[in-house]
């Protein structure tokens, strides 16, 4: 499998209770398959709360599937709800992804994801998020 090597850009908008915040990532990654109905992405946290977990994001016939190494595996899947476990220092945290919107689009040199889904645990609403990723290939002769 060829891989490129990318930029890859995160903004997410988390809603919990009322209030709203946006955090933003840049970080470079490893573009591992790209074709027109998704791709496989790996990169490395950069930010200090996450630092050092790896993250790879899959997108295949209309699923997002995020993976933090053992701590957080996060399905979104448009009209569906799907069982998830948020793994922490101090135990396990049960949740359901709600699956709400999910739009991909490619170009020669980007990709571009937007998912919105609900958190939930034990059938209360944690948060709403909304996911922009944006995927740059850094060299023009890495394409795939």
């Amino acid at each position: 499998m060829e891989a490129s090597d990318v930029n890859v850009k995160i903004v997410t908008t988390q809603t919990a209770d009322g209030e709203s915040e946006t955090f933003c990532t840049e970080t470079d990654g490893t573009l591992y398959r790209r074709d027109d109905s998704g791709f496989s992405l790996a990169y490395t946290e950069p930010d200090e709360e996450l630092f050092g977990s790896e993250t790879s994001v899959t997108l295949c016939d209309g699923v997002l599937t995020v993976e933090r190494g053992d701590a957080l595996t996060l399905t979104v899947e448009p009209g569906q709800k799907t069982d998830g476990l948020y793994r922490m220092p101090f135990g396990s945290m049960p949740m359901c992804v709600g699956g709400k919107e999910l739009t991909f689009e490619s170009g020669d040199d980007y990709l571009y994801v937007h998912a919105v889904y609900t958190l939930e645990t034990e059938g209360q609403l944690i948060s709403e998020n909304d996911i922009k990723l944006t995927v740059q290939l850094l060299y023009a002769d890495s394409l795939l």
